[in-house]
């Protein structure tokens, strides 16, 4: 089934925008496999990480400013089973 669009992870980049690290957090219905994605605003994928059998509830990653090449905008993509939540990040 493909992922759909939702917010229903409640997925929250903050801070944002940034200069240093970020972190993202997200809410979990249920436990489930989990990939966190993040595109330039070209969409080519500057950061990938898989994140297999979170637990239900909050969960979160922390972005170190080290995986964003340049200045500009992002978007980071959650994937949890059947949920999909995108965010734009402002890295300056």
């Amino acid at each position: 089934r493909k992922p759909t669009e939702t917010n229903a992870l409640a997925l929250n980049v903050a801070p944002n925008p940034f200069a240093g690290n970020t972190t993202a957090e997200f809410y979990l219905e249920q436990s489930a496999d989990v990939q966190v994605m993040v595109a330039d605003a070209t969409g080519r994928v500057v950061f990938q990480k898989d994140m297999p059998g979170l637990p239900s509830g909050k969960n979160g990653l922390d972005l170190d400013k080290a995986i964003f090449p340049a200045k500009g905008a992002y978007f980071l993509t959650v994937r949890a089973g059947s949920e999909m939540s995108v965010r734009p990040m402002i890295c300056y």
